[in-house]
């Protein structure tokens, strides 16, 4: 749902029953020194059609307490050529600001 971070109505709208869990797609993280490395569940492949081409995710996350990166592509799943994603590195950004008092926890 775009935009839902900023529009309480909009979060409103969103129930577990309308969460999908994609198999063999969740991150697994583990925690390096001072920052969790994350990558697509092991000993399955995440599938993604693309551009009439099924392929798998490869998906690389570094994050620490001020940054995260990520490289995400998607590779053809009879050739392993890449179809989709970056060319040219991982995906980079820096905490600029902190949103943790706009967090709501509810029971």
């Amino acid at each position: 749902m775009r935009g839902a971070a900023r529009e309480p109505d909009i979060l409103k709208t969103i129930t577990p029953d309308c969460i999908r869990r994609r198999q063999h797609c969740s991150m697994v993280f583990k925690r390096q020194a001072d920052k969790f490395v994350g990558q697509v569940e092991p000993g399955n492949q995440c599938l993604i059609k693309k551009n009439g081409c099924q392929t798998y995710l490869v998906s690389d996350v570094e994050i620490t307490e001020f940054t995260w990166a990520s490289l995400d592509k998607g590779l053809d799943v009879n050739t392993n050529e890449q179809v989709w994603g970056s060319e040219h590195g991982s995906l980079k950004f820096e905490k600029r600001e902190s949103f943790a008092h706009e967090i709501i926890i509810t029971q």
